[in-house]
């Protein structure tokens, strides 16, 4: 990076660095022929011509600063080596990055924010969760790692002086950028070497989804709904972990919410008339509605469903189901076209 003043301009350099990525290194330039540069660059885009009488765009020739090079190379190269400068948590070029990362989180639909840490000079790397799906969104050098972690940390209002135990705070991100209404639940916990990983969850408000938009089978939906239409009684949504319960009573799975409510100190008699239905909720990933086909199912195919269907689903009802009454079901509820479709 060529400037006129190397030594006076590590605010510059800082902002090439974070844009492009890499490792800067300066090189000294006379203003003449930087300002000559900037305007040929600037013609090759189709940029206004208004350089000052006499001065004309030039080309670098390298094997004139050859010699420049080689010691400004070297030189960087040792700092290199050595441990670079670690950057302050309130370093405004770190701020504004940290500020733009939640910003375009949530602009994506992104679910999760995770920044990794890792030991030595390895960098330190920011993923979105998208869709289930991990994606690496950016990656930062080794002197950033410390200084991340602290920002994200005041933003909620957690202790940056305790490294070795987990936290859990809550940043309200309107305080940072009034016209964003977003709000993120963050936890750090300490990992191997001394370090930190930050993981925010991003709880934007969402629009509801109707009943019969929720995935459930024709026979599910039927029993909820006679369930949520009587007058009396209790009707708990429980989930693990990941499954999108947000607001609901945390369960691995239906069956196991009557021993959550004894944990909880309920009495057994108060809530045994009271408690209509549980319903367990999973979180999956759907194919695009855009882009996905469909195609013909095979014959040994449907069967394999059929048999999957009835080790789950069929014993449930009285007399269970066999494979070709489910097949036969299928046939007049699912086909298109007299066949059924994948």
């Amino acid at each position: 990076m060529a400037l006129d003043n190397p030594t006076d301009r590590r605010a510059a350099i800082n902002e090439v660095e974070f844009a492009a990525q890499m490792k800067v290194t300066p090189v000294v330039a006379q203003v003449r022929d930087m300002q000559g540069a900037l305007i040929r660059a600037y013609e090759r885009i189709g940029g206004v011509d208004n350089r000052p009488d006499g001065l004309l765009p030039i080309e670098f020739d390298l094997a004139d600063t050859s010699l420049l090079l080689q010691t400004l190379e070297k030189e960087g190269q040792e700092r290199i080596a050595e441990d670079d400068e670690q950057i302050e948590q309130s370093d405004n070029s770190l701020v504004r990055m940290i500020n733009q990362m939640i910003i375009e989180a949530h602009a994506q639909g992104v679910s999760d924010i995770h920044i990794e840490s890792y030991p030595g000079r390895e960098k330190t790397r920011i993923r979105f969760r998208k869709d289930g799906r991990l994606r690496t969104h950016l990656e930062l050098p080794s002197n950033y790692r410390n200084a991340v972690i602290a920002r994200i940390k005041i933003m909620a209002n957690l202790d940056i002086s305790e490294r070795r135990k987990p936290q859990d705070g809550k940043i309200n991100f309107a305080k940072f950028s009034p016209q964003h209404k977003i709000e993120l639940r963050v936890a750090s916990i300490p990992t191997h070497g001394g370090l930190e990983d930050v993981v925010m969850r991003l709880l934007a408000g969402v629009r509801p989804i109707a009943l019969d938009k929720l995935g459930l089978t024709s026979t599910n939906l039927q029993r909820f709904r006679q369930a949520i239409e009587r007058p009396y009684g209790m009707v708990l949504c429980v989930g693990p972990t990941g499954s999108g319960k947000t607001t609901t009573l945390h369960t691995n799975s239906a069956a196991e919410t009557v021993t959550r409510l004894l944990d909880m100190g309920m009495d057994p008699f108060n809530f045994a008339d009271s408690l209509l239905a549980v319903l367990a909720q999973r979180l999956v990933r759907r194919l695009c509605t855009q882009c996905r086909m469909s195609r013909r199912a095979s014959d040994d195919e449907i069967q394999a469903l059929a048999l999957d269907y009835c080790q789950v689903y069929a014993q449930l009802d009285s007399p269970p189901e066999t494979p070709q009454s489910v097949i036969q079901r299928w046939q007049v509820s699912l086909s298109s076209q007299g066949h059924l479709s994948l």
